[in-house]
């Protein structure tokens, strides 16, 4: 008997690591439960069937204007969501940072879909599953309740590191029986890793930056960084992981004095990995793209934008890596670049030994999952 299983999140609108978070969910999900056949529930399905190769469900409906219009246009989208989550027999929500905070006061965006995907699947008393979702801490009350809110109503769940467990536990959710797994992307089964076909390859992946985090000074010291690595004698190219990146990796082309580096732009894991093997070190600030990294086998340099990168690095063991976004000079990401060259040899060990780590921690997690899906089909 077939068993519908969605997968609900913000795919399919050009951000790779959301997408790459999808598929390792549902090919681990597949593997242990071959009846389950799997949808992806989305704002808007656009690019999202081409992307991932699923049917796309819209949870809601496009909407502006005011405040009261759009909150008019919520009790509209909840309508909606009631009838979408009813087709199925379990909701997941697989990785991607859905719960960090969205906004200084209000909670907003990821929160509120969350919120409404809790109450719709209670409602319906459609089982939902969080898993490996990440987080960052609240700075304010209000996001921190509506996120602790939402998360009542999954029936089981579990964060890609301790920093959003915590954040959740200090929300007022208990978080006693919650699991701890690794991100999702980084149990992904191993690809043989290519070593590098030779020294001074470099790879630079860039994340939008808002204005008021100092935009302007971290492209200038990219920029700064990558002419020096190709005054060097380094081949550079610069991985657009989201779509959103691609103003900032042209205000960093714009800064350079030298000649302008090869740009790819990733459709899949794969062809990730493919750009990657040809690097000796990557330089990133997209979490998925440090992900990518260690899937690889290389030394990431985080130029991290977020507490999540650190935390990565953290679990690899390799948290010296980790550069300060706001404080970042291009003397330390040169710096970084010359360190993880001489400390090569240990890449391959660390990364082997994170990314079993996250097969475990993840394949213990999906397993649970398919029991779940199994009680399902008995009561049927």
């Amino acid at each position: 008997m077939t068993l519908q299983v969605a997968l609900f999140g913000e795919f399919g609108h050009g951000n790779l690591g959301n997408d790459m978070s999808c598929r390792a969910a549902q090919e681990r999900l597949a593997q242990q439960v071959p009846e389950a056949e799997f949808s992806v529930m989305v704002r808007d399905t656009g690019r999202t069937e081409q992307a991932l190769g699923l049917p796309a469900v819209p949870f809601a409906r496009p909407h502006g204007g005011s405040l009261p219009g759009r909150l008019w246009a919520k009790l509209v989208d909840l309508v909606v969501m009631l009838r979408v989550v009813s087709r199925f027999d379990l909701v997941v929500v697989p990785g991607t940072g859905l719960l960090e905070e969205a906004t200084a006061l209000l909670p907003g965006g990821h929160l509120v879909w969350l919120v409404l995907l809790s109450f719709a699947c209670r409602a319906r008393r459609v089982p939902l599953v969080w898993m490996g979702l990440g987080g960052s801490p609240y700075g304010h009350r209000l996001p921190a309740w509506v996120a602790a809110w939402a998360a009542r109503g999954a029936r089981r769940r579990s964060f890609r590191d301790t920093m959003t467990r915590d954040a959740m536990g200090r929300a007022g959710l208990d978080v006693t029986h919650d699991r701890l797994v690794h991100d999702l992307v980084l149990a992904t089964d191993p690809r043989p890793v290519v070593p590098a076909a030779s020294g001074g390859q470099v790879v630079v992946s860039v994340v939008n930056l808002p204005v008021d985090r100092g935009r302007a000074r971290y492209a200038a010291v990219l920029a700064q960084a990558v002419d020096r690595l190709a005054a060097a004698g380094d081949a550079v190219t610069m991985v657009v992981m989201d779509d959103s990146d691609l103003a900032m990796t042209d205000e960093v082309l714009a800064r350079l004095d030298g000649p302008a580096p090869l740009t790819a732009r990733p459709a899949d894991l794969d062809s990730l990995l493919a750009v990657l093997a040809d690097a000796d070190v990557v330089v990133a600030s997209r979490y998925h793209a440090l992900v990518g990294t260690l899937l690889a086998g290389r030394i990431p340099v985080a130029v991290a934008h977020a507490a999540k990168d650190a935390a990565l690095l953290a679990q690899a063991g390799l948290d010296d890596y980790v550069l300060d976004i706001a404080t970042v000079s291009a003397d330390e990401v040169l710096a970084a670049v010359a360190a993880a060259r001489a400390d090569a040899g240990r890449a391959g060990p660390a990364c082997d030994q994170v990314c079993q780590a996250a097969r475990t921690s993840v394949g213990a997690e999906v397993a649970a999952v398919a029991t779940l899906l199994d009680r399902v089909l008995e009561r049927r």
